[in-house]
């Protein structure tokens, strides 16, 4: 097994079209941490993100995350090439208001733009980790059990810089909650 945990949320576009990504309901293996904010301004709902939300480990801290793991099981019998089971959970740490009443009516229309496009963003970072797993799957299944391992690294790697891409891409960044006026 093989865990790896992305990068802080920046990017709105997924690598797919928004037609394919509709919700997190699309990946039944998702599962969705909520921490609850209540501010009533975009500053107050930042510093509050700030605070509650995903730590990275680097010097910014996330809004929302998405977490992978990898649970591999494979078996060989004789000759024959290795046979794997390969599945992925995924794992999103995520914000939602405690009290959507409580906000005016234009800044309830930019927290709901905000989190759309924050949803998106994740939805991405979990397609792209869906469509690690056939080349996964094949790497495993392209020689011996004892050597396997080795075999996924490449597609650890590979997962990891399109991870990165896609934050870094300028044109997919979420863009910044704003005190509607």
């Amino acid at each position: 097994m093989f865990v790896a945990m992305f990068l802080p949320v920046l990017s709105a576009l997924a690598p797919a079209s928004p037609e394919q990504l509709r919700s997190f309901d699309d990946y039944p293996a998702t599962r969705i941490d909520y921490y609850y904010v209540e501010g009533t301004s975009a500053r107050a709902l930042r510093a509050q993100m700030r605070n509650l939300g995903p730590r990275t480990g680097g010097t910014q801290d996330a809004t929302a995350r998405a977490f992978y793991t990898f649970d591999i099981g494979y078996t060989q019998e004789g000759p024959k090439p290795c046979n794997a089971a390969v599945t992925l959970r995924t794992h999103i740490r995520f914000p939602r208001h405690k009290y959507p009443a409580a906000m005016s009516p234009r800044l309830r229309t930019e927290w709901t733009r905000y989190i759309r496009e924050l949803e998106h963003h994740e939805l991405g970072h979990v397609a792209l980790a869906y469509a690690a797993l056939p080349k996964l799957k094949a790497a495993i299944e392209s020689g011996s059990c004892r050597t396997a391992a080795g075999r996924t690294r490449g597609i650890d790697a590979e997962l990891r810089r399109k991870q990165e891409a896609f934050d870094a891409n300028p044109a997919n960044r979420v863009r910044d909650l704003r005190d509607p006026t």
